[in-house]
């Protein structure tokens, strides 16, 4: 009688502990999905500010850069969208688009840059500068204007991840 009772105990141990993780996957796996997905959708999307926007007022032949400041060193494919409002003068604002190779934190070098898009913007304009795969580490915004103007642009920026 003593040892059906040790074999029977023995068998449920077994059983309880091939058992268990099948139990525990379905909780550890939800944990683990919200987890890739909260780190993922900070992750894919590189805003130009806390907010993700970025106003800036664009005066004569003024000019405004904007970098991003993580590296894309991984395949993405970026979108840039510049929405422009005419404020006075006739708008005449070129967009151009840059990479850079160097992923340290200088950027002062302007022989590190290479133009990858232009367009110029006309009055109360949206534009989008897209590509499927940045082939840089960085990339760069420059607007700039030339003429008598005073043009309100704001920037939006999101990258994804492959």
């Amino acid at each position: 009688m003593k040892c059906k009772f040790i074999f029977s105990a023995i068998i449920a141990a077994i059983a309880i502990a091939f058992a268990a993780p099948l139990f525990m996957a379905s909780t550890a796996n939800e944990s683990v999905k919200e987890n890739i997905v909260s780190s993922t959708a900070n992750k894919n999307m590189y805003p130009t500010s806390a907010t993700g926007y970025e106003s800036v007022t664009i005066t004569n032949a003024a000019n405004d850069t904007t970098t991003l400041g993580a590296n894309l060193l991984s395949r993405w494919s970026y979108c840039w969208h510049i929405n422009s409002t005419q404020s006075s003068g006739t708008e005449n604002v070129i967009a151009i688009l840059q990479e850079t190779n160097n992923a340290s934190s200088s950027q002062a070098t302007p022989t590190d840059w290479i133009e990858v898009d232009r367009d110029t913007l006309t009055a109360n304009e949206d534009l989008r500068m897209t590509g499927d795969i940045v082939y840089g580490a960085k990339q760069r915004l420059i607007l700039d204007g030339s003429g008598t103007q005073s043009t309100a642009i704001t920037l939006k920026f999101i990258c994804k991840k492959f």
